[in-house]
């Protein structure tokens, strides 16, 4: 029986991630019949204080595993995810840092989980269209577009999933939206 409600939970929570992956892509397709937005264009846009939860992840082989350790203790406790997934990355630490999140919406942090903000402020993104073996372009498009502009980043980069293996068959149907902050 523990096992059925378990499976139960993760059942509903995959909808509940597709359910927001779908308007998400809705959103970003606007007009059905429009085309998609070219994977190498570079938006600047200003965005809210986000809240997150998050899980450490060792290194890029543990990123998997600290998703699922992360949605795990959500379904344990009374905690829904308020958006996608998403990667944290700091490149300029001494070694780089991965910690996993997701967007929550709560007046105090559970025991069980590590909490963390995003800021609001001006924020470039740029999207990438297909698998993670080449995904460093799109991370060189923002730091080549900041060093034109003069503006200076401040890390984390955050990877955010459009569709990734939850809900496409292939990795070339995957869309993941890279984004960092800066400040002029």
């Amino acid at each position: 029986q523990q096992l059925a409600q378990a499976k139960q939970q993760q059942l509903a929570q995959q909808d509940v991630q597709q359910d927001q992956a779908g308007e998400l892509l809705a959103t970003l397709l606007g007009d059905a019949s429009a085309p998609l937005p070219s994977d190498d264009a570079v938006s600047v846009t200003q965005q809210p204080e986000r809240h997150l939860v998050c899980e450490p992840a060792a290194d890029e082989a543990d990123i998997d595993t600290a998703f699922a350790r992360l949605y795990h203790t959500l379904a344990s406790i009374p905690v829904q995810p308020a958006g996608l997934a998403l990667l944290l990355c700091d490149p300029d630490a001494a070694a780089t840092v991965y910690r996993v999140a997701v967007p929550c919406a709560f007046n105090t942090t559970p025991a069980a989980l590590t909490r963390d903000t995003l800021p609001a402020g001006t924020y470039l993104s740029t999207l990438h269209f297909g698998g993670y073996d080449n995904i460093a372009v799109a991370y060189d498009r923002l730091v080549q577009y900041a060093q034109q502009h003069h503006q200076r980043l401040v890390t984390p980069f955050i990877e955010r999933y459009f569709l990734d293996q939850t809900f496409a068959a292939s990795s070339h149907d995957y869309i993941t939206e890279i984004s960092v902050q800066m400040t002029p």
